[in-house]
């Protein structure tokens, strides 16, 4: 019977060798514990200096080299990251209205019951590109892209272009009934959002310069989710 062969000594260098690599593998464990408990995964996942990363009513928001702000929204336990033009800070002091967050807020439960309910856009078709990046900024938050409110959401004119007839459909604040809320994007006298007295389910989002009415929208958008209450 062919005697056992035995087990090959490791030589010096290889027992030197493991406890180097338990050593190693030990303070990587560490650091990586302490990056879980220092940091909140939300930072892990946008890296950089302290002005990347900021907080505004217990809402964590970063900002990221496409240079828009990231805030993280939870909607029935779903982690949400929405991008947004504009910090909360710049755009609190506009005004936006109880009124005008409870439009969307009921057009969205009239549409989860199963009603024929929707959310139009307008503007005038001449109107800067700026309002166009507006009425985005809050389509895609009032539509179907992010499974929150879940308005189908569509756009209009408020006029003919002067170039002609359109298939775009043209309507203003007149058009809005219950079934229907048009949020108008328009260049006017002050920064605001609001609902007509006249018009309970028309939104009026408006600002003094084209580029402002982004802010404007922002503003809408952060009171939508109460990221800066409605004022």
């Amino acid at each position: 019977m062919p005697a056992k062969k035995k087990p090959a000594k490791r030589s010096a260098k290889e027992r030197r060798r493991a406890p180097a690599v338990y050593l190693a593998a030990a303070v990587i464990i560490v650091i990586a514990l302490i990056l879980i408990f220092y940091y909140k995964p939300w930072q892990l996942l946008f890296p950089g200096g302290e002005d990347d990363l900021s907080s505004y009513n217990n809402y964590d928001l970063a900002k990221r080299e496409d240079g828009l702000w990231y805030v993280r929204i939870v909607v029935n336990d779903q982690p949400y990251q929405v991008a947004m033009h504009h910090h909360p800070i710049e755009v609190e002091l506009i005004p936006a209205e109880q009124d005008a967050v409870d439009v969307i807020r009921v057009m969205a439960n009239r549409a989860a019951k199963g009603y024929d309910s929707e959310a139009i856009i307008a503007m005038d078709p001449e109107a800067p590109g700026a309002l166009v990046i507006a009425g985005v900024e809050i389509a895609r938050v009032v539509g179907e892209k992010f499974n929150i409110f879940n308005i189908p959401t569509s756009s209009a004119f408020t006029k003919q272009p002067t170039s002609g007839a359109t298939a775009t459909p043209v309507l203003d604040c007149r058009d809005a009934d219950e079934d229907t809320a048009v949020i108008l994007i328009r260049v006017a006298d002050d920064d605001r959002v609001a609902v007509p007295t006249n018009h309970p389910t028309c939104v009026v989002v408006q600002a003094t310069t084209a580029n402002k009415t982004i802010q404007a929208a922002d503003r809408f958008v952060y009171a939508l989710f109460g990221v800066i209450p409605a004022s």
